[in-house]
């Protein structure tokens, strides 16, 4: 892994450590203030539907602008986003509406980050290191958030929610900083559309090229079960703390902490044992099993019983760590450059849109039948889909494909 690779991942993943600190700071302030689920919910809803629209729509943008550019500016935005909620709550004036603006603007300028970083990552080190690279650039970020969300929720209980969301302000400009180290040539597109290529033109290109890639559309079906089961999951953390549990924020920090504690062990075994080269269909499918099974595992969860949930919740981790660096490799290697930051729109557009279905339901499940029901019924969704995903024929030659180089420079 040269310079360049650590750079770019450094600066990641002190984001996320930033994040962690806002989402449990954001997640208990509207707790506090409403008490409803179903509030938490819609803040979350309210953030995933700009973020969707402009992922859709922007997915030329990022084959079009060079890519370490837009992610520093992207950067730069979050600053200023995240500076204003503790304004505001610090003078006495934060309100619900406030938080729901912010929600919302946050994932505009999420939108096209995301695929930005991804599609940058092949021009960073070699093809054939990108399965490690995946795996360590999940490590390290899931190792740092390891520690982020037990420090949230302990500096949430002592002294409340403005300075985590000034950390995370904080972390987004030492982000945008680390980003002006990488050399901009990095972030170019290695081929530009043809003269007289119309915008909306491009971005159908986008969802064109899933014909031509068929195992693509039967792994997407399992990224959606297994985004559906976790956002419902991760959306009633809070109340399934205090109601289940029976604690306080630093037990939210703490149980937070145990899906990136399963990410950051299967990240490490997937560096260590390197790629799968046979049965790729059973390597990816099974873990979303796993994550689904640890799932249904919390409803059994009963109160005060934080060791049990803390495994359970760990092995959701496990699953979720097994597959992503795996289907970020499969995209990576499939995909040509000039094609990346838009075939990224549509695989994020139809994982993530799925998030709030799942934030939505889940809540109303938990509302009208109680957290275990919620978790045992969202659960068996990704169980279901990885068996029958993993004998479908759509992945039969997933071996194959993945052998064949991808042309650095494919025509659309």
């Amino acid at each position: 892994m040269n310079r360049n690779f650590w750079i770019a991942i450094t600066g990641n993943a002190i984001s996320v450590l930033g994040t962690s600190f806002g989402q449990i700071a954001l997640a208990w302030m509207v707790y506090e203030l409403t008490g409803s689920k179903l509030a938490m919910g819609t803040l979350l809803i309210t953030g995933s539907i700009p973020e969707t629209l402009l992922r859709v729509l922007g997915g030329p943008l990022v084959d079009r602008l060079n890519r370490i550019r837009l992610m520093r500016s992207l950067d730069m935005v979050q600053v200023l986003l995240y500076s204003v909620p503790p304004i505001l709550m610090a003078s006495g004036l934060l309100a619900m509406w406030h938080l729901y603006i912010f929600a919302a603007l946050a994932g505009l300028a999420r939108a096209l980050y995301v695929p930005a970083a991804w599609s940058v990552m092949p021009s960073l080190v070699a093809r054939e290191h990108l399965m490690r690279a995946n795996s360590i650039a999940q490590s390290l970020t899931t190792s740092i958030n390891l520690l982020g969300p037990a420090m949230a929720g302990a500096l949430v209980a002592v002294v409340g929610a403005v300075p985590a969301l000034v950390i995370d302000a904080i972390s987004y400009a030492i982000s945008a900083l680390m980003l002006f180290l990488l050399p901009a040539r990095l972030g170019q597109v290695e081929q530009r559309q043809a003269a007289g290529s119309s915008y909306l033109g491009q971005l159908a290109e986008g969802l064109r090229f899933y014909r031509t890639a068929p195992a693509l559309l039967t792994i997407m079906v399992g990224v959606m079960s297994l985004n559906f089961a976790t956002s419902a999951s991760t959306a009633m953390m809070v109340p399934f703390v205090r109601e289940r549990l029976g604690a306080g924020p630093e037990v939210v920090g703490i149980m937070a902490a145990m899906v990136p504690a399963g990410v950051l062990i299967s990240g490490l075994a997937l560096s260590w044992l390197g790629e799968p080269r046979r049965r790729r269909n059973l390597t990816l499918m099974l873990p979303v099993v796993l994550a689904g099974a640890g799932v249904i595992g919390a409803s059994l969860v009963g109160e005060g019983q934080i060791a049990l949930a803390a495994a359970i919740i760990f092995v959701i981790g496990l699953g979720i760590g097994l597959f992503n660096p795996q289907n970020a490799t499969i995209y990576q290697r499939l995909v040509p450059d000039n094609l990346r930051g838009r075939v990224q729109t549509v695989r994020l557009t139809l994982a993530w849109g799925i998030n709030p279905v799942g934030t939505f339901l889940g809540s109303l499940v938990a509302t009208q039948f109680g957290l275990p029901v919620m978790y045992l019924l969202v659960g068996l969704v990704p169980i279901l889909v990885g068996l029958l995903a993993a004998n479908h024929r759509s992945l039969a030659t997933l071996d194959a494909d993945l052998a064949v180089p991808t042309p650095a420079r494919a025509t659309a």
